[in-house]
């Protein structure tokens, strides 16, 4: 998920090509995940888990073209389907309301993501535990919406927490573990803890060093919020290094 920044994202770098690319590859999933719905709903209804989970994957793609219009109602249906047919306490319910929570968030309608948010941790820990990959998940992203709010401490413990979640288990995701630690090194930046945000910069480019392809988007992400840790600290050569590398990254991509 996208880092956490203080009160406010940073903004990235961004080229008309990418953007480009990225949205023709979206229009493209936008098409077929809507005709294979269409299929879905005449084969076997409109109220089934493989409409629902269509639903949920056509209402991300919109989420990511920045379509929260488009993709609101569609979180909405699948959320009711799975209600329905699930009960209210079934993880695939947290799921959903996780991402619906997430549009919020990106909205800027935090007063509605809160409760989502929090009603998804209670449901996914309950269903799954509170050690499983998916509450972290939520806990990371209710750790950005704090951070959105300057509520950074609040917003470091749950980071703390997912990190701890996605470090702790016998096979790390990486990435995984590399985003929080970007989630975290912004909060503490929020904070004004430039040398602890400057630590977990550091702590994930030991790691993507060596798990990571030198062009993947999120290592230039880390390379972002490590150039301005840099900054944060006075460090302006350090700075302009770590951007130039972020640049160069998405130049490539």
């Amino acid at each position: 998920m996208p880092a956490a920044g203080g009160n406010q994202s940073p903004v990235k770098p961004t080229f008309q090509y990418k953007v480009a690319t990225s949205l023709a590859e979206l229009t493209n999933s936008i098409r077929a995940i809507t005709a294979q719905l269409r299929a879905q709903e005449a084969a076997s209804g409109c109220n089934n888990t493989n409409v629902a989970n269509l639903l949920n994957d056509l209402a991300e793609q919109y989420h990511d073209l920045g379509d929260y219009t488009g993709a609101e109602p569609l979180y909405l249906r699948c959320l009711t389907i799975r209600q329905q047919l699930l009960g209210s306490d079934a993880a695939a319910v947290g799921d959903v309301l996780n991402d619906l929570a997430y549009l919020y968030k990106d909205m800027e309608d935090y007063d509605r993501a809160l409760p989502l948010f929090e009603r998804s941790l209670h449901i996914t820990e309950n269903a799954l535990g509170a050690e499983h990959s998916d509450v972290a998940v939520t806990l990371n992203n209710l750790a950005e919406l704090k951070c959105k709010q300057g509520a950074f401490i609040e917003a470091l413990g749950l980071c703390n927490k997912a990190l701890s979640i996605r470090t702790n288990v016998p096979s790390p995701n990486y990435p995984d573990v590399v985003d929080s630690l970007v989630n975290l090194a912004e909060i503490y930046n929020g904070l004004g803890s430039f040398r602890e945000a400057l630590a977990s910069c550091q702590r994930g480019m030991a790691i993507v060093e060596k798990t990571l392809p030198p062009a993947d988007p999120l290592v230039a992400n880390l390379l972002f919020v490590l150039g301005r840790t840099h900054a944060n600290l006075g460090n302006y050569a350090a700075s302009l290094s770590a951007y130039k590398r972020t640049l160069a990254i998405d130049e490539k991509i």
